[in-house]
């Protein structure tokens, strides 16, 4: 006979299995202090505080924010990523998808410990946003290889580090072959034109379709060779959509003809036999039940087919977003070899042709009255062309007409002015 009484109360198997998640994240507090001392490193504010309060409120923390100590909490020790990532490891915290590190000076061996990191498949990290970190060349391609091994990241955004346009190469090379990452931000790095070139192979042999270059002097002669190839696959689909307008307005005229014919010839008899056979008809309404049965089973089937993974993204010289703010997109650096119409007309043409584009700035670059007209003239073309609508922002200063013609049919991008932040020398 059984005991009679309540039984006891076993732990719930939840998102971590059997270990609470108040436990978890004591475990996680504990070891990156331990580290962080062991390290001699100080321990962020931030970080503690963000576990402090899943602790208390049983929350569980997939973004963890890295952020500057105010200056009142500094002291001689440095500051470090690496014991944080070091704790994730040991505890085998595998919920974490976002990191975000922000005005942190970031050595080769933050990096080199975030790419360990990435490498094991273990951690789906999709997001990882490293501003003004003051990252050298030869250390973000580390980075960058690693991204490789991760399948789930998305978005890598460097933005405010100057690395310039070898830290350009290095990105490039190190995420060559890549099938996963979409957005790539490299805001105000101080590339040059050169860096255009590298970008464009970049975009057409991986899966990347969102570029944030702003703040950069890229200028026409970069921004030309950014969109070279983009623009060929922009102008070879348009080609195919004509060519495959034309074949079915031909088949569809061939049909209709072809209709009027059997019509002129069946009609008499289609009569002749709806009113002589009334039992053929109810036979084939029977048959058509049996059919509508077998139809809705078919669905049913397809129906389950459906809960399907998503394909991977498709690889190819595609952009769906492309912000290229403050370039040096006039005729002010180098006169004497003036390429700003041939740049205007690149990014014209992608705004004509391209179907996939949903997102162009090219805001405080003097591209003039005619420039402004170019891109109406583009974005005109794209509406009677029956395209997906162009979020666009552009410089106001460009004629009247222009500007109320792309405001009425690129209007929607609105974006807040990132600031360049004060340098800050790093300690030896």
């Amino acid at each position: 006979m059984p005991k009679s009484g309540k039984l006891k109360e076993t732990k719930k198997s939840n998102f971590f299995g059997t270990v609470s998640i108040k436990e978890t994240y004591r475990k996680i507090l504990k070891r990156y202090v331990h580290l962080s001392a062991n390290a001699e490193k100080l321990v962020l504010p931030s970080i503690r505080k963000s576990l402090r309060h899943s602790i208390d409120n049983e929350i569980i923390l997939v973004k963890f924010v890295f952020m500057k100590p105010e200056p009142e909490i500094t002291s001689e020790l440095g500051v470090s990523i690496v014991p944080f990532v070091d704790a994730i490891r040991q505890e085998r915290y595998v919920h974490i998808r976002l990191i975000y590190v922000w005005a942190i000076p970031l050595l080769h061996e933050d990096l080199a410990s975030l790419a360990l990191l990435l490498e094991r498949k273990i951690y789906l990290l999709k997001h990882i946003e490293l501003t003004d970190c003051l990252i050298e060349a030869h250390s973000v391609r580390r980075l960058c290889m690693a991204i490789n091994a991760c399948a789930t990241m998305t978005t890598l955004v460097l933005d405010y580090n100057e690395f310039g346009d070898e830290g350009c190469h290095s990105i490039c090379s190190g995420l060559r072959g890549n099938r996963t990452l979409l957005s790539l931000s490299l805001c105000f790095c101080n590339l040059g034109a050169i860096s255009g070139e590298r970008l464009s192979i970049l975009v057409s042999t991986t899966a990347v379709r969102e570029l944030y270059l702003d703040g950069n002097s890229l200028q026409c002669e970069g921004v030309i060779h950014l969109l070279r190839f983009c623009v060929e696959k922009a102008l070879e689909e348009a080609e195919q959509r004509e060519i495959e307008a034309q074949r079915k307005f031909a088949e569809e005229e061939q049909l209709i003809s072809q209709l009027e014919h059997l019509k002129k010839q069946q009609f008499e008899m289609a009569i002749e036999q709806e009113l002589s056979n009334e039992k053929e008809t109810a036979e084939e309404s029977k048959l058509d039940e049996k059919k509508k049965k077998k139809k809705r089973k078919k669905r049913k089937r397809k129906k389950k087919e459906k809960a399907k993974p998503p394909p991977p993204p498709p690889v190819g010289p595609w952009i769906y977003k492309l912000h290229l703010a403050d370039n040096g997109l006039d005729n002010l650096s180098r006169p004497e070899k003036s390429c700003l119409f041939a740049c205007l007309e690149s990014i014209a043409k992608l705004i004509k042709f391209s179907n996939c584009l949903q997102e162009v700035d090219i805001n405080d670059n003097c591209i003039g009255e005619l420039g402004g007209e170019y891109i109406a003239e583009a974005l005109q073309f794209r509406k009677q062309a029956s395209l997906p609508t162009v979020k666009l922002r552009t410089t106001h200063r460009i004629g009247p007409e222009a500007l109320a013609s792309i405001t009425k049919l690129g209007a929607g991008l609105q974006k807040k002015k990132k600031k360049k932040p004060t340098q800050r020398k790093r300690k030896k």
